[in-house]
């Protein structure tokens, strides 16, 4: 596993182990030496800038994900958007960060302010996959509608089957090695604080198919990132991170120190360990850990482990010391 600094020294010990807003569009590859020489990640954003205008792609042979946020007037959506921007190219390509391939201002045709960012497609959402298999465990059976893509099919398959500890384990350490490459960042390290399954893609291969790839897990969501750590010491400060916590960040998933600010303990890289534990969670269980318990159940750390049936990975014994170790209160 990657080291992660300490919340409880946990991560370097993770067993030595779309998302909302994005538009998945098919855009032509340079089909000749000259033709790629002409193309650019310009030019691929200004054809997904149509196809998303107008509804139409086309004839897919490359994916990318678009973006679209309406900044209007609005100074902090336009912040937010240059922030992730910045980021993105601050930490260049790392295989388990969702990279950016292009990003523009424009005025739309209705004159509104918009950002276009286009990114490398990683199409399949942890959570997909979680509410897949929640609702597998329910009924007995895959859900879905016929027909459905072999890409479907697969998801429902491994929904209904659940994760193996491999699987799991690799899943943990790709996106522990991703979460890494944001607290080692230079020349300040960069907080995510907003790690949940709503964050996480998967490529097609982590659900089966002809591919011999890997199955290839990526980190995004990277608008909710802050850089050193933020103190909370003074009432303008703790306002300012508490409308932060509320414009990106998942009350479940959110440490102590983020639920009680008033504690002014520092929100710092632990944040990021914390959330972890509760992707851990959701990968064994298919819920987040204080779905039911709230706020009372972070602030005390308490964890409760579901009846064995409710397991997604029903081998749970080998993961449940270093679950527990997750959840403690005091970073």
């Amino acid at each position: 596993g990657t080291p992660l600094g300490r919340r409880r020294g946990l991560l370097s010990r993770a067993k030595s182990l779309p998302a909302a807003g994005f538009a998945s569009l098919g855009l032509r590859s340079p089909s000749s030496p000259s033709s790629a020489a002409s193309s650019s990640a310009g030019a691929l954003l200004a054809t997904a800038g149509a196809a998303a205008q107008t509804g139409a792609a086309a004839a897919p042979t490359s994916s990318y994900l678009l973006r679209r946020v309406i900044v209007g007037h609005d100074p902090t959506v336009r912040a937010t958007v240059e922030r992730e921007v910045q980021v993105l190219r601050t930490l260049g390509a790392h295989p388990h960060i969702l990279p950016l391939v292009a990003s523009c201002h424009r005025e739309n045709p209705l004159g509104t302010s918009e950002a276009l960012l286009l990114y490398e497609a990683c199409p399949i959402s942890l959570l997909s996959f979680l509410r897949l298999a929640a609702a597998s465990r329910r009924s007995g059976q895959a859900p879905g509608a016929s027909p459905r893509s072999p890409r479907d099919k697969g998801l429902e398959a491994l929904a209904a089957r659940g994760l193996e500890e491999g699987e799991i384990c690799s899943m943990m350490r790709q996106i522990c090695s991703g979460l890494a490459a944001l607290h080692s960042a230079s020349p300040t390290k960069l907080i995510h604080r907003s790690v949940s399954p709503h964050n996480i893609l998967l490529s097609p291969q982590c659900v089966g198919g002809a591919s011999t790839a890997p199955c290839t897990v990526k980190l995004t969501g990277l608008a909710s990132v802050s850089a050193g750590d933020q103190p909370l010491v003074t009432a303008s400060q703790r306002a300012e991170q508490e409308a932060h916590i509320r414009r990106h960040t998942k009350p479940e998933f959110c440490a102590p120190e983020m639920i009680d600010l008033r504690r002014a303990q520092a929100i710092d890289e632990k944040v990021d360990i914390w959330a972890m534990g509760c992707v851990f969670y959701s990968l064994l269980f298919g819920c987040s850990p204080f779905a039911k318990e709230g706020n009372a159940g972070i602030l005390s750390g308490t964890v409760s482990i579901p009846a064995s049936e409710c397991y997604l990975f029903l081998n749970f014994s080998s993961f449940k010391q270093l679950l527990e170790r997750f959840f403690t209160p005091t970073p």
